[in-house]
């Protein structure tokens, strides 16, 4: 598998690993039994996926192993597709105790918006990893989309219904249009693709 490095980098490591899954883990439970789990939840989800998928493929870019990658005979699209979709998976096994402890808090409905939350997180941070061409820059861009990402999911705001993160803080009940998060989603994710296609 092409992007077998990166697997073996975030599990290889079983201390690390169970540090990756307790420590949220914890947060969760504690800001949960504060009125806060939600809210809490939502800001990790956001910040891990985009900045952890962001800089990993920046560091793939500085060892020169995306280049190597990008001109292999597979499409871009197909490669990017798998990229994200790694670390979708990725993220969903290490948060869902964290996103289970969530749900224990906040009601069982927020489980399919927090891995939704995570896909959205995941393919913002693929787009991020993209544009920057090095550390300094994935770090700025990381925060110029976390921030505002977390905003839409922590304050009432007119478009919030488009997003799934408000569904798994508890700022607003599931609407009759419960599809509209998997489909922003889904088209962010064509996007995405489409826009890598012509690198």
């Amino acid at each position: 598998m092409i992007w077998q490095p990166l697997i073996n980098e975030n599990l290889e490591n079983p201390l690390h690993l169970a540090g990756r899954v307790i420590i949220p883990f914890i947060m969760i439970l504690v800001a949960g039994y504060t009125g806060f789990g939600g809210l809490v939840l939502v800001a990790l989800l956001i910040f891990t996926g985009v900045t952890g998928t962001a800089i990993n493929l920046v560091k793939l870019r500085l060892s020169g192993m995306l280049r190597r990658i990008i001109v292999c005979e597979r499409s871009k699209t197909s490669l990017f597709f798998t990229y994200t979709g790694t670390f979708i998976l990725l993220y969903t096994l290490v948060f869902f105790p964290s996103v289970v402890a969530g749900a224990w808090f906040e009601g069982i409905s927020i489980i399919p918006y927090a891995i939704l939350t995570i896909m959205l997180a995941a393919i913002c941070g693929t787009l991020v990893g993209v544009v920057s061409r090095g550390l300094g820059g994935v770090h700025l861009y990381a925060i110029l989309v976390t921030v505002p990402l977390v905003l839409l999911g922590v304050v009432r705001n007119p478009i919030d219904i488009f997003f799934p993160m408000v569904y798994v803080a508890g700022i607003i009940d599931l609407p009759p249009l419960w599809g509209l998060p998997p489909l922003v989603v889904g088209i962010s994710y064509g996007m995405l693709l489409i826009y890598v296609s012509r690198l």
